[in-house]
């Protein structure tokens, strides 16, 4: 990936690459690396004085990833030069885990990459629960991943609960924490501020079908607000009795990307 950026004022390179969204540390690694920026088609040099319609030019790399490579396709839904978007089953691990070391969805894409002669590293955007199906969201490299990590990005899921709720749309502000060395997390007050709207779409019997809106991002954000109101998601065995299908899907991600000023809206 190649950025291209004309100079609109007098400026230092070090400040043009952190206006950009660089980090400090991987601006320094550009800066040692030569080769990696030019500047009016020179390689740079590290006195040079950025003057207005001077063309910057960055070269992107990313080392490749050590994950193994899955002998199995992830089911691509969406790709440009920055995005690999992908639907991940249920019953895949996100990233490697001991029981998943060889094949997971980050070990799918590797193998995505590899086939299709593509340097890039693995950064996963949104993880999911093991159980959880939906959009996952990968940047291409670790810039993209750095400025995307910084863009408000709308998550919203699906899923049927236990009962009839009473009220139709909520928001459960309740702060989660994570106990011992587990996964399972409760409401806690020394946990952190998790905030999650839901509106019901349907009901039938002693189910009913949610929308939900995540306002934060914590693992198992939903099924513990929704347990702690009095109704877990079916097939939940961690919040609720297990009975049932966990059919919970993050069904669509919208967010604008500023560097290309794209409005990206990916659903399954």
């Amino acid at each position: 990936m190649q950025i291209k950026q004309i100079v609109k004022e007098e400026t230092e390179l070090e400040k043009l690459l952190d206006e950009l969204g660089f980090s400090k540390d991987y601006s320094s690694e550009l800066l040692r690396k030569k080769k990696c920026i030019r500047i009016n088609g020179q390689a740079y040099c590290k006195d040079f004085f950025l003057k207005p319609g001077d063309i910057v030019e960055i070269a992107i790399e990313d080392e490749c990833s050590d994950i193994l490579c899955s002998d199995t396709y992830p089911d691509v839904i969406y790709e440009d030069d920055c995005f690999l978007v992908v639907n991940k089953p249920k019953n895949l691990a996100s990233i490697p885990t001991i029981a998943h070391y060889t094949d997971n969805l980050a070990s799918r894409v590797k193998k995505y990459y590899e086939e299709t002669r593509q340097s890039c590293g693995i950064h996963i955007l949104n993880r999911l629960d093991y159980e959880t199906r939906g959009v996952v969201l990968f940047a291409k490299n670790r810039f993209i991943s750095n400025i995307a990590r910084n863009c408000e990005i709308i998550k919203q899921y699906k899923a049927t609960v236990i009962g009839i709720l009473e009220e139709k749309h909520g928001i459960i502000d309740k702060p989660i924490l994570k106990v011992g060395h587990n996964k399972k997390r409760i409401i806690d007050s020394r946990g952190k501020k998790s905030v999650t709207e839901y509106t019901v779409t349907e009901e039938k019997g002693n189910y009913s079908r949610l929308l939900f809106k995540l306002h934060t991002g914590r693992t198992h954000q939903i099924r513990v607000h929704m347990a702690s109101i009095g109704h877990p998601l079916t097939g939940d065995s961690i919040y609720g009795d297990g009975k049932g299908e966990f059919d919970l899907t993050c069904f669509s991600i919208e967010f604008i990307f500023p560097l290309n000023e794209k409005h990206y809206v990916l659903t399954v």
